[in-house]
């Protein structure tokens, strides 16, 4: 079997970048109000109609939409895209730096937990123990 060519490498991280944000974008939304992280289905806040899996295509739904909700045309958050967009290109960031190593997977692991932090941080003013005690546990093994 032939190897991945470099650039379908990147691109494939990049796309899975997007979708570990929207997954953070979940995190972010939940952590903070202690909401479970895997139900309910993601939802609409405003009319609270489950999202179908259209709805929630990283970054391409919110303009496919124009920022609304499909059902009650609430707007939806800025953070959304922006977070998906931001982890989608540091995970491209570091299969630049890295390639396909080791190093590029934790990369990639602390990328995520502080792309978290950071939005949590900025909606809530929390940094929380929930997050930063499992990162601590990761970081000294």
């Amino acid at each position: 079997m032939a190897p991945i060519p470099q650039p379908l490498l990147l691109a494939l991280l990049a796309l899975v970048g997007l979708g570990v944000g929207s997954f953070l974008n979940v995190i972010i939304d939940r952590l903070p109000q202690g909401v479970s992280l895997v139900r309910p289905r993601s939802y609409c806040p405003q009319c609270l109609r489950p999202l179908s899996p259209l709805d929630m295509v990283p970054v391409l739904s919110y303009l496919w939409l124009r920022g609304r909700c499909r059902y009650c045309r609430a707007p939806i958050p800025w953070r959304l895209p922006v977070v998906e967009a931001t982890t989608g290109a540091l995970f491209l960031g570091a299969g630049l730096l890295w390639g396909y190593s080791v190093m590029a997977g934790i990369a990639l692991i602390y990328i995520s937990i502080l792309v978290v932090i950071f939005f949590i941080d900025l909606e809530t003013g929390l940094i929380l123990n929930a997050i930063l005690y499992p990162a601590m546990v990761l970081a000294l093994l």
